[in-house]
């Protein structure tokens, strides 16, 4: 009667084996902590919280450093163009003049004369970028205004645009080889640029066409005791004492000639 016990027998069997199996899976069952997962999880959304916070703060950044920079790079291509603008529209009056007859009427001579007297005296006042604008205004109107390129000429001496200041003083001389007037600026140009040796030979082009005139002996004296050159120093100062004894820096050039 022995088979009345196989079930019995079976699921007691069932009931060991299962237990068995608990047996052995417990102490995984015991590491999984569902505390540690959620700390995990907490510790991921920080990490990607302090992720995304420093790339917010590096864009800030950015753009500050944008915003700063920005206006200097506007206000840098602005002079640029500028500059561009000016280099176009003298260089396209250059060339009409060569190409074209000027205009000499009295009323064309008078409005550029007039724009050059409004442009020396926003000059004088330290308005560079209108006084510009006039002096160009009066090239304009009359294509070889003279006074116009001088003035042009002596501004970007002021300035120390010396590319264009030379320009403009050459271009007179282009209009008249015997304009004592530029090769005096040349000179002066040189000495602005601490090339006193150089200015030297453009103060005797201007003394020889016009040796009359006090003020380009003086140039030219005051150049040569720069340069240390005494035998020109004393004939230069030499004449200017015989055209003009009465010229208010002799007793200061012949101190300095004493002292050379």
């Amino acid at each position: 009667m022995w088979w009345y016990l196989l079930p019995g027998i079976i699921g007691f069997l069932s009931l060991a084996a299962l237990g068995i199996v608990a047996w052995r899976v417990f102490p995984r069952l015991i590491i999984i902590d569902v505390a540690t997962i959620a700390h995990e999880r907490d510790a991921e959304r920080k990490q990607q919280i302090l992720l995304d916070r420093a790339e917010r703060l590096r864009l800030s950044m950015v753009r500050k450093l944008q915003a700063h920079l920005r206006p200097l790079f506007r206000a840098a291509h602005e002079t640029f163009e500028r500059w561009y603008s000016q280099a176009i529209e003298l260089e396209r009056r250059y060339r009409h003049i060569g190409a074209t007859p000027a205009i000499a009427s009295v009323a064309v001579r008078e409005q550029a004369d007039a724009s050059v007297a409004a442009g020396l005296a926003l000059f004088k006042e330290g308005n560079i970028q209108e006084a510009e604008h006039k002096f160009i205004e009066a090239i304009s109107i009359q294509p070889k205004c003279t006074k116009a390129y001088e003035s042009l000429g002596r501004l970007y001496v002021q300035e120390r645009q010396w590319n264009e200041a030379l320009e403009a003083f050459q271009f007179l001389l282009r209009m008249d080889a015997n304009d004592a007037s530029a090769y005096a600026n040349l000179g002066e140009l040189a000495v602005a640029q601490d090339n006193v040796t150089e200015a030297i030979p453009h103060f005797e082009k201007a003394v020889a066409l016009k040796p009359a005139n006090p003020q380009l002996q003086a140039l030219l004296l005051d150049a040569a005791i720069e340069a240390k050159q005494k035998e020109l120093a004393r004939a230069t100062f030499g004449r200017l004492k015989e055209i003009s004894p009465q010229f208010l820096r002799l007793s200061e050039f012949e101190e300095r000639l004493r002292t050379m």
